[in-house]
């Protein structure tokens, strides 16, 4: 299981949703396919090396992660990336991904 979000309760104590990544890119891959963002991704100059950050996985990195916390850091993308995707990557080759060809 993995944590993605924190929800408010009543108690004003943070609550962790639970959800399984695989059943979450299940359902996200049903709105936006990953060959569609791939697509995208080759038209914006994403990057030949797409093995290790794949341009989807990459987008619901980007979209859940700040839609979980508003102010994060680089590095805390990179953990929740790891973490989402169960893959393992290196900080630069993370950044590298923020960087224009």
């Amino acid at each position: 299981m993995l944590v993605i979000a924190k929800v408010a309760s009543p108690h004003r104590k943070a609550l962790h949703v639970k959800i399984k990544a695989n059943r979450l890119f299940d359902s996200f891959r049903k709105v936006l396919p990953a060959r569609l963002l791939d697509d995208a991704a080759g038209r914006s100059g994403y990057g030949a090396r797409r093995r290790k950050c794949p341009p989807d996985r990459f987008f619901w990195t980007l979209v859940l992660g700040f839609a979980c916390e508003a102010g994060r850091s680089l590095a805390s993308l990179q953990r929740f990336f790891c973490a989402l995707t169960g893959e393992s990557i290196t900080s630069s080759a993370f950044q590298k991904r923020f960087t224009p060809c």
